[in-house]
């Protein structure tokens, strides 16, 4: 029951050992948990709601508008699908990425079962790994390409849907300006105001992070990676898992008290 309640939360906390104290079915659960809490309840079942039933009540639709902070009530459904089909799309591309930046396959039981879990669950922020020791598993703490991987489904995820689009759309949009010369189209508030307090937040956050726990830690437990690009990926990494991933790639008892 708890680990049922922190999969579905996404907390990432576990009393049990995901790696070997459940099967495989048992690992597939826990992911089917961590996918259904973190798109939420309402959007999964809206995006069924819309997939087979092609419409819903106008009830139903007011209840997905406030849950997915739509503007209108046009195209609410289908705004949920394009939620559930953007998570979809950017989870199996991590689990592709994942599964090209690991060093040694051969270490893994089910590689593509691996790829697949670990896309998810850091996608969806819930920190769960069914890699012994999780991602301070000696052979993934070492791993920079992999980790740069996780923080970037990480960042993501976290970012959401909204934030997401809204800045592709303002870039795509600066691109094509750049080879149209004729009927250029404004830019001109395109970028949302909660747009631009998320991004210039969650950069604030991921360099403050990042340099003050690069020199808190830089002698102690930052010494066992001994390259520049190692010591760089193993702080950025520390930087972006504390909100709310749950991953670790070092060993947080050995911690000094201003990490910590």
């Amino acid at each position: 029951f708890f680990t049922s309640t922190s999969a579905v939360c996404v907390t990432g906390l576990a009393v049990m050992d995901t790696s070997t104290d459940f099967t495989l079915f048992g690992q597939g659960v826990i992911l089917f948990l961590i996918q259904l809490g973190g798109l939420g309840i309402l959007t999964f079942t809206s995006f069924f709601a819309y997939f087979f039933k092609g419409g819903s009540s106008f009830k139903e639709t007011l209840y997905v508008k406030d849950y997915v902070a739509s503007e209108t009530l046009k195209d609410t459904l289908k705004f949920a699908m394009n939620i559930v089909l953007f998570t979809f799309s950017l989870e199996g591309i991590g689990a592709i990425f994942i599964y090209f930046s690991i060093d040694d396959l051969s270490k893994l039981e089910h590689p593509i079962f691996f790829s697949i879990f670990h896309s998810i669950s850091a996608f969806c922020n819930a920190g769960f790994s069914n890699a012994p020791d999780g991602l301070f598993n000696e052979n993934l703490r070492f791993d920079y390409p992999f980790q740069w991987v996780i923080m970037f489904l990480i960042i993501f995820g976290g970012l959401g849907y909204n934030i997401v689009f809204n800045f592709y759309n303002y870039i795509k949009l600066y691109i094509l300006n750049l080879f149209t010369k004729e009927h250029k189209k404004y830019l001109v508030r395109l970028l949302t105001l909660n747009s631009k307090i998320v991004m210039a937040t969650t950069l604030l956050l991921l360099l403050a992070g990042f340099t003050f726990f690069y020199f808190s830690e830089g002698t102690n437990t930052l010494g066992e990676h001994h390259t520049a690009f190692g010591k760089i990926t193993a702080t950025a990494f520390q930087a972006v898992t504390p909100r709310t991933a749950g991953f670790n790639t070092i060993d947080y008892s050995h911690l000094t008290m201003p990490s910590l």
